[in-house]
């Protein structure tokens, strides 16, 4: 999901599209790995390339839900708030994250399992900083595990 999949319909509602790759997960796996690099989810990216639509079906263990989604969704986020993608984010030296309760000093850090520390612009309301902290969790808790 990146800026240019942010779309308005004629009356000015608001919808988001991502054309790249549609399965219904409720039928087949989601094993392919797609899209752009710095909206990838990091259980997309795990996935080896494929040569063949065959490739790759039955390793459950390579299977990803709507969790993908959602990390696409966190990333959008941050850019349209902060002007960059998190994954390009300057390297700032941080001080340790308050849980989101400042908004004074340098940059914030909120701990990623597999990713560097995700920097936050001292401004951003605490709202925003969670909402962006939580899609982007590997495996995001949003996930309905279909698989």
């Amino acid at each position: 999901m990146q800026p240019e999949n942010v779309l308005f319909t004629s009356d000015w509602k608001l919808k988001l599209a991502d054309f790249g790759v549609s399965i219904d997960l409720s039928k087949e796996r989601a094993v392919t790995r797609t899209g752009t690099v710095t909206y990838m989810a990091p259980e997309v990216a795990r996935c080896p390339l494929k040569i063949h639509p065959e490739d790759n079906k039955l390793d459950e263990h390579l299977a990803y839900g709507t969790a993908c989604d959602i990390w696409g969704l966190g990333v959008l986020t941050y850019e349209l708030l902060v002007g960059f993608t998190p994954l390009n984010a300057p390297a700032l030296p941080p001080p340790p994250y308050d849980g989101g309760s400042s908004c004074s000093g340098g940059g914030e850090t909120a701990a990623m399992q597999t990713q560097p520390a995700l920097i936050f612009p001292s401004c951003m309301s605490r709202a925003s900083r969670d909402f962006v902290a939580r899609a982007l969790a590997v495996g995001a808790l949003f996930d309905e595990g279909v698989r």
